[in-house]
């Protein structure tokens, strides 16, 4: 029986040429490079990106709302976000991998003839039957699978352990980063405001030598001095100007770095706002033998290795478990579209064991290997447990010596400064020569830099003692609520390390002596800011912490904001009412208080800010409680404000009589 041929051979050919034009296409494509237009636009995309979340600076920043915006918007920790979360990813994908396999399969073929055959006798060696075919030229199948194989099950359960560890790891990561960048900023934040405090007084003293060189030239240009004295003059005042220059040159990227570190676009101008009054020294009062425990415990270098150490002894388990058989079960349901097929749709199961018998002559090997990874592992913990506890010693000690240099730094700046004030009143009566002055100036700027950089080691310090314990910054969640709300959060945890000033001193309230009774009292429940009016698009002026007693002035028509201060609003919510208060005596003297005279001693007859000057132009340094005793040291001629101490000024008639 001949073939004929037939038209699908026709189709079958045109699909052929079709796959072999694709294929040939595919090997015809090459690199295509970078244009600048392509990169113009990743590049503006990018910085669109990069600060489009980032609150612009509209007041002075604190060192807390310089860590806020530090761990809110710096890129290196949202990196390591990321990192964590696409470990959390992978970890969830795992789960699927557990699962039995459930596979929907479809299949057509077309033949360009009959699937013909005959039979042939073993006997007689004949042709036994006729040419027959059992199955049609064109046919479909369809069967929908479900195989299980438990061996790829228990693999797969310990990849999804291993990821989960993955996870962790990324987590520990984040929390180093944390650490090192809140180091990081409360350094940056003490070098940035040497630059801003010294950064003008380094320029004007600059300009001064500069005039005073130029004289110099023209004096020895004269001959009004000896050649020698002439150059010895310009000898000094050339070293007092490289000193100054060699300054401003350390100073000169600090606000760049400070930016950098709270994703600021490059050249962005702001000012920090400074704490007055006296040195605030980090406070540390942890033991050395807790703190090793502490970082054996918490560490988050320790922590990943420990938890290296459980992918590896899963990595081994992985390992003897693939020495032994695969079983696979199966079930399925078939379809066949063969006319041919009696019965054309039917149901399938079976059972598959699968065993690689000579992998079985690797074990040995295997579980060697197995234990060489565990004992390498257990090493390297070992070795990291000896380095954390060298870390520990080396951290408490560099700690000890950045307080003791920070106390002599501040102690010669003290000095520094009582010399330059002298040498520059003398300067004025003409009793002192501008070199002297110069020299006096340059030397006391060096020892007040010297200070600032003795306090940014000593917090440096302290960073470096709560990373090498593993101690985690209590200001979470970071990504949570307002950049507002994470201020207030690190504010409090700075305060409560001691590491900067508290706004306002949190304190239970002292019961209140001879105040108007007119003017209701609350207490302040929980930090919150202080805005220049009743709304929260006013302007911030300070922080207000829980405890701290205030007058409550004003109510704004909402029933939201009160007044407690001429300019300064809090939210309602966050005060409580406290009892009214004493009556105020009828002593006219008391209700109107004269002048005070210098050096005498009054009481604080209802809370009050402390400003820096005389006037509520001037900045709030601090607050002062009811009932508080403090010295007046200087009274303004008009009588309407009085100094307790360097730079801290209070309204008088917040005062009462004698105590």
């Amino acid at each position: 029986m001949e073939d004929q041929p037939d038209k699908p051979i026709l189709k079958i050919t045109g699909r052929t040429l079709l796959m072999c034009a694709v294929l040939l296409s595919g090997c015809a494509i090459k690199p295509k490079e970078l244009t600048i237009q392509e990169l113009d636009q990743q590049r503006q995309a990018d910085l669109s990106r990069m600060f489009q979340d980032v609150a612009p600076v509209a007041h002075p920043l604190t060192l807390a709302e310089v860590v806020a915006r530090a761990l809110r918007h710096n890129l290196d920790h949202q990196v390591k976000m990321v990192e964590e979360a696409q470990a959390l990813d992978l970890t969830r994908l795992d789960r699927f991998d557990l699962l039995p396999k459930l596979a929907l399969n479809t299949a057509y073929s077309s033949r360009s003839n009959v699937a013909a055959s005959s039979s042939q006798s073993i006997t007689t060696g004949s042709q036994s039957l006729e040419l027959s075919t059992s199955q049609d030229r064109d046919r479909v199948t369809r069967d929908l699978s479900f195989t299980w194989n438990i061996l790829d099950f228990a693999v797969s359960y310990f990849n999804a352990r291993q990821n989960a560890n993955r996870h962790l790891i990324a987590r520990e990561r984040e929390r180093k980063v944390v650490q090192n960048l809140i180091q990081e900023a409360r350094s940056a934040y003490w070098r940035a405001a040497a630059a801003q405090q010294l950064g003008p007084r380094i320029k004007e003293t600059i300009r001064i030598a500069e005039g005073a060189l130029a004289d110099a030239r023209k004096a020895e240009a004269s001959e009004l001095r000896s050649p020698l004295e002439s150059l010895q003059y310009r000898k000094i005042l050339l070293e007092n100007l490289r000193q100054l220059e060699t300054m401003q040159q350390e100073m000169g990227t600090a606000q760049v770095e400070l930016a950098a570190m709270m994703t600021l676009p490059p050249g962005s101008r702001f000012t920090l706002a400074v704490p007055d009054g006296p040195l605030q020294m980090p406070v540390w009062n942890t033991p050395l033998d807790k703190m090793e425990e502490m970082a054996l415990l918490n560490q988050a270098d320790m922590r990943e290795m420990t938890l290296h150490g459980r992918i590896v002894l899963d990595e081994s388990r992985k390992a003897l478990l693939k020495l032994f058989p695969g079983i696979t079960l199966s079930a399925s349901r078939q379809r066949d579209s063969n006319s041919f097929t009696l019965n054309n749709d039917w149901y399938e199961s079976g059972l598959r064991v699968t065993w690689n018998l000579l992998g079985l002559l690797s074990a040995p090997t295997q579980m060697t290997v197995n234990k060489t990874n565990e004992e390498v592992i257990g090493i390297k913990r070992l070795a990291l447990s000896m380095a954390l506890l060298s870390q520990v010693h080396v951290a408490n000690r560099q700690f000890e010596q950045a307080l003791l240099q920070l106390r002599r730094s501040d102690e010669l700046f003290q000095v520094e400064k009582a010399i330059a004030k002298h040498v520059a009143n003398r300067a004025e009566q003409e009793a002192q020569s501008v070199l002297d002055r110069i020299s006096s100036d340059s030397t006391a700027i060096l020892a007040e830099l010297r200070r600032y950089n003795a306090l940014a080691l000593a917090q440096n310090a302290l960073g470096k003692m709560m990373a090498s314990t593993g101690q985690d910054p209590d200001v979470e969640p970071i990504h949570a609520g307002s950049l507002e709300e994470l201020t207030i959060r690190v504010t409090k945890w700075l305060v409560n390390q001691g590491t900067t000033p508290p706004p306002r001193q949190a304190a239970t309230p002292t019961p209140v002596a001879a105040a108007p009774k007119d003017v209701p009292m609350a207490t302040v429940r929980s930090a919150t800011m202080v805005r220049k009016g009743p709304g929260a698009h006013y302007k911030r002026v300070g922080v207000v912490m829980p405890g701290y007693p205030v007058n409550s002035l004003e109510v704004s028509p909402d029933g939201k904001w009160v007044r407690i201060d001429d300019g300064e609003w809090i939210f309602a919510d966050q005060i409580t009412k406290t009892q009214p208060r004493v009556e105020e005596t009828k002593n006219p003297a008391a209700a109107s208080p004269a002048e005070p005279a210098t050096g005498e001693m009054l009481v604080v007859r209802s809370a009050t800010y402390v400003r820096s000057g005389p006037s509520k132009r001037h900045k709030t340094v601090g607050g002062v409680r009811a009932g508080e005793r403090v010295t007046v040291l200087e009274t303004t001629p008009d009588g309407h404000w009085s100094r307790i101490g360097e730079e801290r000024w209070i309204s008088t008639d917040r005062m009462n009589g004698k105590r």
